[in-house]
């Protein structure tokens, strides 16, 4: 992910997040359930995706996603709402030993 970029900081229609991979194909999500459609994204894989309350990795599962959508502790023990992740797109698939 590339350092902090003002004018990476829009909403960025998913069809146009292919583009965007000459940043470094890292984006900061805030989503809530049943609002997001990745399927302009076909070819593309997640490389990473994290929550950015907890900094846990989450897997790419509805039951694991869904309970980082609700509010839950931060790395400071503290609670804060969720459905703020850090995702990192590629066009190659990760490598798994």
């Amino acid at each position: 992910m590339h350092q902090a970029d003002s004018s990476c900081h829009t909403l960025i229609p998913v069809e146009r997040m292919r583009s965007h991979l000459h940043h470094g194909g890292g984006f900061k999500l805030e989503v809530s359930e049943g609002t997001t459609d990745f399927s302009g994204l076909d070819g593309l894989f997640v490389a990473d995706f994290r929550c950015a309350v907890c900094g846990e990795k989450v897997r790419m599962h509805a039951g694991v996603i869904s309970m980082h959508l609700r509010p839950h502790y931060n790395l400071n023990r503290r609670m804060e709402p969720g459905g703020t992740f850090f995702m990192t797109l590629s066009e190659l698939p990760p490598y798994e030993p």
